[in-house]
């Protein structure tokens, strides 16, 4: 499976469905009895712009969540170490 991200732009809308995403992964990383190979890291990109990259095993506990938010499939960032890691 391919790393997936899914973007925000800036605005209060935004923010409030960026949290209900931190909760779906939450509960899909549960469910699937906690893979230590799933990682989820968010990216800031321009003026209040981010993104949420997950990696394959991240991607493969959560296809509803996927669906649900519009990941796009992508390469994993070139900067990940950049990145937050975001504890799920």
């Amino acid at each position: 499976m391919d790393w997936h991200c899914i973007n925000f732009k800036r605005g209060g809308a935004h923010e409030a469905e960026a949290a209900d995403l931190v909760l779906a992964l939450e509960d899909a990383y549960g469910s699937a009895g906690e893979p230590p190979a799933a990682e989820v890291f968010l990216a800031h990109g321009r003026v209040g712009d981010y993104a949420f990259y997950l990696s394959p095993e991240a991607a493969s506990m959560a296809p509803s969540v996927l669906q649900r938010f519009h990941a796009v499939t992508c390469d994993p960032p070139e900067d990940l170490h950049r990145c937050t890691p975001m504890i799920l």
